[in-house]
C-alpha cells in the first residue's frame, strides 16, 4: 500500500480561471518517491489526483493543511480561496475529508 503522500496547490495554466489553481495529492511506497496519481502515473510528468477544484465563486484553492479532529475522529482540510463575487476577497475554506475505496482523499 502506498502510504507516504503529499498534497500541493498547483496552477495548471489550463481551464477556466477558477479551475486553474487547485489542491492535488500524490503518493508513494517510500518517502523518496516515485510519487504517483490514482492511476499509477508519475506526478513528475504532470499527473495528480484532484482533491479540490475551484468552481462557481470559489477560486484558487490553496495553502492547505490537513489535521485530524480527535474529538470526532474526522480528517479536516483547511485552505484559502478567493471569492469572485466579492472583489476576490480571500476566504477560509474548511472541508471534511473522507477517503475513497483506494484511500484517496475526498473533500466534502
Amino acid at each position: 500500500m502506498l502510504t507516504p503522500s503529499f498534497s500541493s496547490s498547483i496552477d495548471t495554466q489550463i481551464g477556466s480561471p477558477h479551475e486553474k489553481y487547485l489542491i492535488v495529492a500524490c503518493r508513494s511506497d517510500t518517502i523518496d518517491g516515485t510519487y504517483v496519481d490514482d492511476g499509477g502515473n508519475s506526478c513528475l510528468s504532470g499527473n495528480y489526483f484532484e482533491v479540490l477544484l475551484g468552481h462557481d465563486k470559489y477560486w484558487a484553492m490553496g495553502g492547505q493543511y490537513v489535521f485530524q479532529d480527535d474529538g470526532n475522529n474526522t480528517d479536516v482540510l483547511v485552505y484559502h480561496w478567493y471569492d469572485s463575487t466579492s472583489s476576490y476577497a480571500p476566504k477560509l475554506g474548511i472541508n471534511l475529508l473522507t477517503w475513497d475505496t483506494n484511500d484517496w482523499p475526498v473533500a466534502n
